[in-house]
């Protein structure tokens, strides 16, 4: 599986305001080291750091 931005750690994904509903929208922005527009399908980076699979209780 080839990495991508949306399995960074570094990836922020925006949503779209859709009346009182909120939509994933395709993009996003990376923040390290500087904060650039990125998009889900894009290969990851020479800085790509695997997202932290979070617990479930």
């Amino acid at each position: 599986m080839e990495s991508s931005c949306e399995t960074c750690a570094y990836f922020v994904r925006h949503y779209i305001k859709i009346g009182e509903k909120y939509k994933t929208a395709s993009g996003g922005h990376c923040f390290y080291p500087r904060i650039k527009l990125r998009f889900e399908d894009t290969p990851a980076c020479d800085h790509y750091q695997a997202q932290e699979k979070q617990k479930a209780d």
